[in-house]
């Protein structure tokens, strides 16, 4: 092989191999389960977890919804019905199997999601 061909087969390499690294889906943060709450006819899940991302950001309190049919997976933003930063009491409870309550202690700090409706589900705030 000439030289031409060795930085050729090189540089198709390390590109691979960068977009390989892009596709993998891994987090730098840590999530920690606090509980999950089924709703009344079992078909939604609200997870309430904590989620730290090392010391140059606040550890979040965050609480999401999916469907008792689809996996956990607490990266999932999309499924982020609230966040606010850790230690402010966040509880989930459901209402009725389309409403969902979440309270919270305000302790400064305005929370940094807070949705009022997730697919047909209608979050409730106190």
């Amino acid at each position: 092989m000439n030289v031409l061909a060795i930085k050729m087969l090189r540089r198709i390499f390390w590109v691979t191999l960068s977009l390989s690294m892009l596709n993998c889906s891994f987090s730098l943060c840590d999530n920690t389960n606090i509980y999950s709450v089924h709703s009344p006819n079992n078909r939604f899940v609200a997870t309430v977890f904590q989620r730290g991302c090392g010391a140059t950001t606040p550890t979040l309190s965050i609480v999401s919804i999916r469907t008792l049919s689809s996996e956990q997976d607490l990266d999932k933003v999309e499924d982020w019905i609230f966040s606010i930063k850790a230690d402010s009491g966040v509880e989930a409870m459901w209402l009725s199997d389309d409403k969902l309550n979440i309270s919270y202690v305000w302790q400064g700090d305005a929370p940094s999601r807070k949705k009022n409706i997730w697919k047909q589900v209608s979050i409730l705030y106190q």
